[in-house]
């Protein structure tokens, strides 16, 4: 373990990302002592078959941008805590036991000697490396890699895994597409690459916090050496290094659980500028899903419950459908209430009203006392629906398609690259 010093965390674009192909791995220096407490600088679902009580993964795509002066880095810096007290961890190359905690906006390290804290030194941030054999441990769950703890530039103290991204790949993987449930290795590898290209693209888009992605379905979920398994394994070492890009650059590999039977556009979900490979409208054999159809039940009160500005608007009278996709998916939603009304659109939409997917095929609300109270809901799909479908894909993987072949069709026009 080590004071974190010497450089600054290279940025690194966001979204459309230029790869060099044929380089090494670099690792981004982290943040300087004398910079003070500053940062470095610089999708998905899972399917709903195997792990009912969990939600897909929503990974958000980041905000286009334009490059300059980008470097590849094949290490990627994962948020594993934001905002702690303190943090305990164990398996580092200083102490078997170290503590770090936050003073005003500075790190104070702390290692355990007979029972004790011992307090060491303050710092703006400290690199943690696991001792000779070990991998370091935080709240029982062990990363590969190294860990870094400082607090950003938005004053919020934050504890990122540092780790090679094809490692960072065998804590993922399973996550997103269970191998105990789907084995096929086709869908698998499917998997691996756009969870790599994921990834890749999302280097540099949260430099001012310190790191590229979160451990979590905000991004990807990540559970360390846990959750890895031989059989992801097995795909990531085959597909190593490989990506999906669109004319040279690395693309937003958007994935959801359950498409319905036909991808959404990338534009008509995300209220953003279309992108060419997620124009929507694959067809998709994913009706072994539970969630290829759905029906169930909205409680108005919950909703308002949950949503202060719903609630401003007082009871509910009326839902009116206003726009939807050329796939035929729900867009925009009056709310209309006694004291006003509101459009609700895109993602916006599905979460508030807490829908499986904007592929609404039905509603059916139910009134009393001049206002409605529960709203009988008949949809397709879990998720956003853009891009590779994992239910799909497993179909077609039983079907004998190769991953490169399912890849190229729900991302339409795409190239693989062999980024390493």
């Amino acid at each position: 373990m080590s004071s974190l010093g010497g450089g600054r965390y290279r940025a690194v674009v966001v979204l459309l990302v230029a790869l060099s192909l044929g380089c090494g791995p670099k690792r981004p220096p982290p943040p300087s002592p004398a910079a003070g407490p500053k940062a470095p600088r610089g999708a998905s679902g899972r399917p709903a078959e195997e792990l009912p009580s969990k939600p897909p993964s929503e990974a958000v795509p980041p905000t286009p941008g334009t490059a300059t002066g980008f470097e590849p880095s094949f290490l990627t810096r994962v948020l594993l805590l934001e905002g702690f007290r303190s943090v305990e961890v164990e398996g580092s190359r200083f102490g078997s036991r170290i503590k770090l905690e936050l003073q005003s906006k500075a790190i104070r390290r702390l290692i355990q000697k007979q029972g004790d804290w011992i307090p060491l030194d303050t710092g703006s941030g400290f690199r943690l490396e696991p001792a000779p054999g070990q991998s370091l441990s935080l709240n029982g769950v062990v990363y590969r890699g190294e860990l870094e703890v400082f607090v950003n530039s938005l004053g919020k103290p934050v504890l990122v895994n540092e780790v090679e991204v094809e490692d960072y790949l065998r804590g993922v993987v399973p996550q997103e597409l269970g191998p105990h449930s789907y084995p096929q290795i086709e869908a698998l590898k499917t998997q691996a690459v756009a969870s790599r290209t994921f990834a890749l693209a999302h280097q540099g888009s949260r430099a001012s916090r310190g790191y590229d992605l979160y451990a979590d379905h905000r991004s990807q979920v990540y559970a360390g050496l846990k959750g890895e398994h031989l059989a992801t394994d097995r795909a990531i070492r085959g597909t190593r290094g490989l990506i999906a890009t669109f004319q040279g650059k690395a693309i937003v590999a958007l994935y959801s659980s359950t498409c319905g039977g036909k991808t959404e556009s990338y534009d008509a979900i995300f209220n953003r500028p279309p992108l060419p490979y997620l124009k929507g409208g694959a067809l998709c054999p994913d009706e072994k899903s539970r969630y290829h159809r759905w029906q169930e039940k909205i409680t108005i009160s919950r909703i308002l419950k949950n949503s202060e500005s719903l609630a401003q608007l007082g009871k509910l009278k009326k839902l009116v459908r206003s726009r939807t996709s050329a796939q035929g998916r729900l867009l925009e939603l009056v709310w209309a209430g006694s004291e006003g009304e509101r459009i609700l659109r895109g993602n916006e939409l599905r979460f508030t009203l807490g829908l499986r997917s904007n592929w609404v095929i039905n509603f059916h609300p139910l009134m009393a006392k001049g206002e409605i109270i529960e709203v009988d809901v008949k949809g397709r799909g879990w998720g956003h629906g853009v891009g590779l479908c994992q239910m799909g894909a497993v179909e077609l993987a039983r079907r004998g398609w190769s991953f490169e072949r399912i890849l190229k069709h729900y991302y339409q026009g795409v190239k693989l690259t062999r980024a390493y």
